[in-house]
């Protein structure tokens, strides 16, 4: 859900050249959609349409080359 949101304020500044991506630490979700829970979870869904911002992202691992490819890396984790 991040991504998309990025994704969406970044298409209302097209002056900006910006790459933006999402990966995860592990390959365990590598070539699926996005996380059931999160897709299970009406929340999300309701507010992502809300928005008008759509969730079409495929998971992958973080490669060596990332680091090279992009200016920064945010990282983002569960916290309680």
């Amino acid at each position: 859900m991040a991504e998309a949101v990025l994704l969406a304020e970044a298409k209302k500044r097209p002056n900006l050249n910006l790459k933006i991506d999402s990966a995860g630490t592990g390959a365990y979700h590598t070539g699926e959609k996005a996380d059931p829970r999160a897709i299970a979870d009406s929340r999300t869904i309701s507010t992502c349409k809300q928005h008008g911002i759509p969730c079409p992202s495929i998971a992958r691992k973080v490669r060596d080359s990332d680091f090279t490819d992009f200016d920064y890396i945010l990282a983002m984790d569960q916290s309680k």
